[in-house]
């Protein structure tokens, strides 16, 4: 059982490199019959009719340092893909990227993935995140008293610049 966790993937959300790797890397490991399941923020541009989104959790509660966050998540079924949902942080704005809250939004997008798994009674083996998004979920995570997934791997996609 692996965990994908990125904040872009084809067909919902293409910036860059990472959309097309976070997009295509799980549906090639589904086809060799593992069990993986993709996670990423639910922006205000991926249309939750055009995509089937179904509710899996609602409103819980995600702490963040001084105050919480309520975050839904949502699931494309036929994909297998899911999606944190957060108002503020995620369903007002158009673009992935380039905000001044960045950090706290992504800090807030791998805490409630992780949250979410324990709350739907799923813990993957790996737990793969990709880029500086979702990095702060291998050190959430690795910090937890439980630890259930046994791999933890973080990916650099883009290291041009760096």
């Amino acid at each position: 059982e692996v965990l994908f966790l990125a904040a872009e993937a084809t067909p919902y959300v293409k910036v860059g490199g990472l959309g097309d790797v976070a997009g295509a890397l799980p549906e090639a490991l589904r086809a060799r019959g593992l069990d993986v399941r993709l996670m990423m923020p639910r922006y205000y541009t991926v249309d939750p009719h055009k995509y089937k989104l179904e509710k899996v959790l609602d409103n819980f509660p995600v702490t963040m340092d001084w105050h919480h966050e309520e975050c839904q998540l949502l699931v494309e079924p036929e994909r297998k893909t899911y999606f944190v949902e957060n108002d503020y942080f995620f369903g007002s704005r158009a673009e992935a990227y380039g905000y001044r809250d960045d950090a706290e939004r992504f800090v807030l997008f791998a805490r409630a993935a992780l949250d979410s798994c324990r709350r739907m009674g799923w813990y993957p083996d790996v737990i793969h995140s990709h880029d500086w998004h979702s990095a702060a979920a291998v050190r959430i995570h690795w910090a937890a008293p439980e630890r259930a997934a046994l791999v933890l791997r973080f990916t650099i996609s883009l290291t041009k610049g760096m």
